[in-house]
């Protein structure tokens, strides 16, 4: 993309990571399990390098000539609506001892560096997340919920999805995942069951019931639906030449929780004069950010 401005590189999906921590642990005596420890490294990699986070060097230095913010912003094509529906067969990890074994069961879903999970339906091998899907706003249950949208840049992204017996104390278990699946390939499968297997992918773990639905990217104002997307684009800041630091930061945080920050920058060695202000340090951000929030977040 845009090879004479500049050379981009980036991920399209976290690299599956297969790491061995067993002389690090005994080492650091670390209390956090392998798979916490790679999820860890895999967050690590997704927030630096996979879409919409890039890895850039722009040819050229001149501002006029190259906006190396847009260079560094790859946009969305369209956004995917997941909604959770129903569990059936699931794996029973908690045992009783005048009944049959049931789970806690949640749903984890991952596309590129955003991951987003269910709310728990507890003591039960087939939950219900929802009756009816185009009731969603009606039902007694917060639509975040049961609903995410997934910001996508490319339609061969791959999406994960896993199922997880809660627990309080202890670790959460894995019941079961789908096998990995393309964008496109979710698109196609929306509200049939789909197989869970166990982390090996080999054991049937019972089925998963989602609905996909693909929306449009269209610039305007907000209409009826509750979703919207918001970008903000940093250029320069200015900071007071008597504070003194080595390198900054921009953090935004939305009411609804969600927070970004942008990469470290360092101010240049000059300063920055204006008629109304003393000398300012100039931080060359060249940054934007990319929210996809409900539109009471965005109002």
């Amino acid at each position: 993309r845009g090879l004479h401005q500049g050379l981009v590189i980036y991920f399209l999906d976290p690299p599956v990571l297969d790491l061995d921590f067993t002389q690090l642990a005994s080492m650091a005596e670390l209390e956090l399990s392998e798979r916490g420890l790679t999820r860890i490294f895999e967050k690590l990699i997704a927030n630096r390098l996979v879409l919409p986070n890039v890895w850039f060097r722009p040819f050229l230095k001149d501002e006029d000539i190259v906006d190396t913010a847009t260079l560094r912003d790859p946009k969305p094509v369209g956004v995917l609506r997941v909604t959770v529906i129903e569990g059936s067969k699931l794996y029973g990890n908690d045992f009783h001892l005048f009944s049959k074994a049931t789970s806690d069961p949640y749903v984890r879903i991952r596309l590129a560096d955003d991951e987003w999970q269910s709310c728990k339906r507890e003591e039960t091998c087939n939950p219900k997340w929802l009756t009816d899907p185009e009731t969603i706003g009606s039902e007694q249950i917060s639509p975040d919920e049961v609903q995410h949208d997934f910001l996508v840049y490319d339609v061969g992204q791959t999406l994960r999805m896993e199922v997880f017996d809660w627990n309080q104390i202890m670790e959460h278990v894995l019941i079961g995942r789908t096998k990995p699946m393309t964008v496109q390939e979710a698109l196609s499968r929306s509200r049939k069951p789909m197989e869970l297997f166990d982390s090996k992918e080999k054991q049937d773990r019972g089925h998963l019931v989602v609905q996909f639905d693909w929306l449009k990217v269209t610039s305007g104002y907000l209409d009826d639906d509750y979703a919207c997307m918001v970008r903000i684009k940093f250029d320069e800041v200015y900071v007071p030449d008597d504070i003194d630091f080595t390198s900054a930061k921009i953090q935004v945080k939305l009411q609804d929780g969600k927070l970004k920050n942008t990469p470290f920058t360092s101010p240049p060695n000059t300063t920055v004069t204006f008629a109304e202000s003393p000398s300012d340090k100039r931080l060359d951000v060249e940054y934007v950010m990319c929210f996809g929030v409900a539109k009471e977040v965005a109002m």
